[in-house]
């Protein structure tokens, strides 16, 4: 009977696990490429931070923050939207190593348009 009991315990910890979600992490450099075949790539800072870039140009930097499956941005650049708005989006990882951003609000209509959708 104890046999049976350790078994069904075991069995159903195994059933357990595949339900959990793996945990993600967007630190690191994330990279596409446009229609144009130039390279952008966004770089996510354990500090909270990014850095964007197009043909090797720094193009956007700002804060970031992650709580899976949301990430949040802020550009700090003056010709941008500027540090007061923040864009909310769904980030799906497909793998370790991809991964895409789907808007759910952002109120740089800029920012909306290039990021959201990207993969």
């Amino acid at each position: 009977m104890k046999t049976l009991s350790i078994f069904l315990a075991g069995f159903l910890l195994l059933i357990a696990f595949p339900f959990i979600p793996p945990k993600h992490n967007i630190v690191g450099r994330w990279f596409t490429y446009t229609s144009d075949g130039s390279k952008f790539y966004i770089d996510l800072k354990s500090d909270g931070t990014f850095q964007n870039y197009y043909k090797e140009k720094l193009v956007h930097y700002g804060n970031y923050t992650f709580k899976d499956p949301v990430v949040l941005i802020n550009d700090k650049e003056d010709d941008s939207c500027g540090s007061g708005y923040w864009g909310k989006y769904n980030v799906t990882f497909f793998g370790k190593d991809s991964l895409s951003f789907v808007a759910i609000e952002d109120s740089c209509a800029g920012r909306k348009e290039g990021v959201n959708g990207m993969a």
